[in-house]
């Protein structure tokens, strides 16, 4: 075994030791697997709804105007999956799920998480206007093209600060620092941590300097042709900008336009326009993680590129769980109207709604087994749903099922009461506080949807409650006759 590979071994084990790094590596692959999964919609879209950055940033891709043609907004995630597939949900929930990780560690890591996610911008703007069809693949590749550099700085940050003073002073090249300080490059542990974790081969052949002799093996224009140029001119830019002193931004930038833009049919004005957008897309995206970037150690560049690129703009503050309802029930009134055979779609914009305007930790969609007097769960959102899907079997006299769907009555237990502790619903899945809504049509119970929360809290206000009945009698009223009931099957 050669020595670089002996030092990067090691270093492979180390981040596998690390309580941290399995449990991303873990993350990344899940949502990469789910391609191969018969249920990557439902998979995803769970995934997404777990976590509030990713559902603002699947949501805001949605609402871009390369993707959402009509101008008619995407609220829900279920709607914004639909609409941009599960290839392109991927690549964004993998990107933000890199970020997060890493922008937690420690205050000296945003500097380096900042160039990633400018870099990732630079590429899907470079793409765009080259009409490369897969943006976020080349988002991606941008946001995993320092990979390396991070990961060195996060896991090994003493030979992180050597190779940095090293650079600086001895202005020696950075692989030859990296390689006499780690045994390997930047870019061979990028490659082998992105081989880990199964990601394409195309992401792979990004990692690096574009060789020339390697692109003529693929047809000029392919995506294998374009997608390691887009990501090599994407890292320059960012090495232009904001990693060069701001006495020379300008020569270097010039530099990087020559070499990588012209020959992609990109000149100085297009190269302003993508330096602007992804600017503001980058701070749009730091805002939402809470993290100003006039606290970077970046400030001074990021000033120095303010000013050739325009002032900064502000961003609204997200909104409520109260305010996100009433959005998702506008969008539910709107595709009842718009598509209104798509059942299955309004179903889960409803229990997306009823999910994120608790905000509650699981919410199930039962169907009622009238033959059998059982109501099995088929679907649902939150953090253990796949083991409460399988557990909500229960007989439709039981209680509290019995009131509810005898008597068409909603039900909603604060926890404090204890009225239903007995009951082999809260035997089972031992909810603090719970909700029942059945969904009841002329011919008899069709199910229910159920949520519930794990730990008490303040009690759900009564407009919010109405709000949820409200979407249950919307789903109610499209299950006309002739249509049936979503996941019956």
């Amino acid at each position: 075994m050669s020595t670089a590979h002996a030092g990067l071994d090691h270093f492979l084990d180390e981040m596998a030791d690390a309580s941290d790094f399995p449990a991303l590596a873990s993350s990344i692959q899940q949502v990469m697997n789910t391609a191969e999964k018969e249920d990557a919609f439902q998979t995803l879209t769970n995934i997404i709804l777990r976590d509030l950055s990713l559902t603002l940033r699947v949501l805001r891709t949605a609402n871009s105007a390369y993707y959402n043609r009509s101008g008619n907004p995407i609220l829900s995630v279920s709607h914004a999956i639909a609409m941009l597939g599960t290839d392109t949900v991927r690549q964004v929930v993998s990107s933000v799920a890199l970020l997060e990780h890493f922008q937690r560690k420690s205050p000296g890591l945003r500097e380096l998480i900042l160039l990633a996610l400018l870099t990732a911008n630079h590429a899907r703007e470079i793409a765009l206007r080259l009409g490369f069809r897969s943006r976020e693949e080349a988002y991606l590749c941008g946001m995993l093209r320092n990979l390396g550099e991070v990961l060195m700085a996060c896991y090994r940050p003493r030979d992180y600060a050597g190779i940095l003073i090293r650079i600086s002073q001895q202005k020696i090249p950075q692989a030859q620092v990296c390689r006499e300080v780690a045994g390997f490059t930047y870019e061979e542990l990028a490659r082998a941590v992105i081989s880990r974790w199964k990601m394409p081969s195309s992401v792979i052949a990004c990692i690096g300097e574009v060789e020339p002799l390697l692109l003529r093996r693929y047809q000029r224009g392919s995506a294998d042709y374009l997608l390691p140029q887009i990501t090599c001119f994407a890292h320059r830019l960012t090495q232009a900008i904001y990693r060069r002193d701001e006495n020379v931004t300008r020569a270097s930038l010039n530099l990087v336009v020559d070499r990588f833009g012209r020959p992609l049919g990109i000149g100085p004005e297009e190269v302003r326009g993508i330096l602007e957008a992804a600017l503001e897309e980058t701070r749009g995206t730091f805002a939402l993680m809470n993290v100003p970037l006039d606290h970077l150690r970046l400030r001074q560049q990021e000033q120095s590129a303010r000013g050739l690129l325009g002032p900064d703009s502000s961003l609204a503050a997200p909104e409520s769980p109260r305010e996100t309802l009433a959005r998702l029930v506008r969008e539910v009134e709107h595709l009842a109207a718009a598509e209104p055979e798509n059942v299955t779609g309004l179903l889960l914009i409803v229990l997306e709604a009823i999910y994120r305007g608790g905000p509650f930790d699981r919410v199930l969609f039962a169907v009622a087994d009238t033959a059998g007097g059982t109501l099995q769960a088929r679907t649902g959102f939150g953090a253990g749903v796949e083991e409460a899907i399988a557990t909500f079997r229960f007989p439709m006299a039981a209680a509290p099922f019995g009131l509810s769907l005898d008597r068409q009555q909603d039900i909603y237990s604060s926890g404090i009461e204890g009225r239903w502790d007995s009951s082999p619903l809260v035997r089972a899945l031992r909810p603090a506080v719970f909700g029942l809504l059945p969904l009841c049509l002329p011919s008899g119970p069709a199910g229910c949807i159920y949520f519930d929360r794990d730990e008490l809290g303040p009690p759900v206000d009564s407009v919010t409650l109405a709000s949820f009945s409200a979407l249950r009698d919307r789903l109610a009223h499209s299950l006309r006759p002739g249509r049936s009931v979503p996941f019956r099957g």
